[in-house]
């Protein structure tokens, strides 16, 4: 069931007191230290005139997106923002909780569109409150899904790709950098529960 603002908000004061579990971001330290892997990466990016497309994710993104195939990730992108003194830099914080792709295993159908619509339209816009459902010991990916892709507000990157040899290459090595906690292949961490803490 999907949710419109004013009944998130509402799902969401009623455990306002109440500890969440954890969701554990462990990206790789040993390549984000490593500056000539994070140049060559951003390198590669620049040098092939690749840019990325933001959108907020809302079950109804399906239809706006296009007919193409390359890399996208479902990233989390909570307040607060940051303003800093220096002229009017600010910084929004933004997690990758999934990285994808779309374009090599089903064919002409196999889009952001597409994929968006079968895979993932469901989960968006969802009941927050699973969030707080006990532990996921064991628990397969529709089940991380379904909990995390409820999260707000959540943003939709992608990128598209001409190349269909590249797409699995690029995904394997944003994953094995960021492991999201939503994924569990090429070196994913699946997201583990913790127990809850205070958050101050």
């Amino acid at each position: 069931m999907t949710l419109n603002d004013d009944e998130f908000r509402r799902a969401i004061s009623r455990f306002r007191d109440t500890p969440a579990s954890g969701l554990f971001f462990a990206p790789a330290l040993e390549k984000f230290l490593d500056e000539s892997v994070v140049r060559d990466i951003q390198e590669e990016f620049r040098g092939n005139g690749l840019k990325w497309e933001r959108l907020n994710a809302t079950p109804a993104l399906a239809s706006q997106l296009p007919r193409l195939r390359g890399i996208y990730m479902f990233v989390w992108t909570p307040g607060p923002v940051f303003e800093f003194a220096s002229g009017s830099h600010r910084h929004h914080t933004a997690w990758i909780l999934y990285i994808g792709k779309a374009g090599v295993e089903g064919g002409a159908s196999d889009t952001f569109q597409d994929r968006y619509r079968h895979a993932y339209q469901r989960y968006v816009g969802g009941d927050p409150s699973v969030v707080w459902d006990g532990e996921l010991p064991g628990a397969g990916r529709e089940d991380r899904l379904k909990r995390y892709l409820t999260l707000r507000p959540l943003q939709y990157w992608y990128l598209p790709l001409t190349d269909v040899g590249y797409i699995p290459i690029l995904e394997r090595r944003l994953v094995q950098l960021f492991r999201p906690p939503l994924n569990t292949h090429h070196g994913g961490i699946r997201a583990r529960l913790g127990k809850p803490s205070p958050a101050w």
